[in-house]
């Protein structure tokens, strides 16, 4: 449990891809534009909001606070097909990992 804990953003892609295929197994229709996330509850430590720093990222953390303001939810690319301007083939998935990516080369 500790290694998911400070390496989450390591093991999620494998846990999601286990969630599909737990899923699958149990007579769940999954199709191709599904997505699955997988959600962890009663984690040892709860830590303040204020206590989030740099260090944090990548790691899974459980965070206590009250909410005083929000902004409009933006949304997040986690995966992404792309087109290639040579020959029209489509290259992907291509995984993001906190910033946008695009393929270094086709596929073809």
């Amino acid at each position: 449990m500790d290694k998911l804990l400070s390496e989450y953003s390591r093991y999620e892609p494998y846990l999601r891809k286990a969630l599909t295929r737990f899923l699958a197994d149990h007579g769940y229709q999954i199709g191709k534009s599904k997505h699955f996330l997988l959600a962890i509850y009663n984690l040892p430590q709860i830590n303040k909001i204020r206590d989030l720093k740099t260090g944090s990222l990548g790691r899974m953390m459980s965070i206590q606070g009250t909410v005083t303001r929000t902004t409009e939810v933006k949304p997040e690319l986690l995966i992404g097909n792309f087109l290639c301007h040579v020959c029209n083939a489509e290259v992907g998935p291509v995984e993001q990992q906190y910033k946008y990516t695009t393929p270094i080369r086709c596929t073809n």
